[in-house]
């Protein structure tokens, strides 16, 4: 009884410390320099530049969110349509993880 409990009580602490550390997410914006949809791999390369930090290239995956911010309102777009003329140029805001495979983006906003 006492070993149920204590693997029990040991789940739980292990659990938590997992829930309690997210991870480590980071920001980045810039200019959309451009954006290519792989359909076949369903990914996507977003080229992002930044004055300051330089370039940075992104992986967009079937999970990333997008989005456009227009002033106090938005909506949520496909991710492949980045590529579009209209978001060309456009003040970007990338929420990204550095997973090891390169730059996974999780979350990415086109100020209009």
């Amino acid at each position: 009884m006492i070993k149920r409990s204590t693997c029990a009580a040991l789940a739980a602490v292990a659990a938590s410390a997992v829930a309690a550390s997210p991870a480590l997410a980071a920001n980045f914006s810039g200019k959309l320099v451009s954006y290519k949809h792989d359909a076949k791999n369903h990914l996507g390369t977003l080229v992002v530049v930044n004055k300051k930090k330089g370039k940075k290239t992104f992986v967009v995956t079937d999970k990333s969110n997008c989005g456009v911010h227009r002033g106090y309102s938005g909506d949520q777009i496909a991710c492949k349509t980045l590529g579009a003329a209209k978001y060309a140029h456009k003040h970007v805001r990338v929420t990204y993880q550095n997973l090891g495979d390169g730059l996974i983006a999780s979350l990415t906003v086109v100020d209009m």
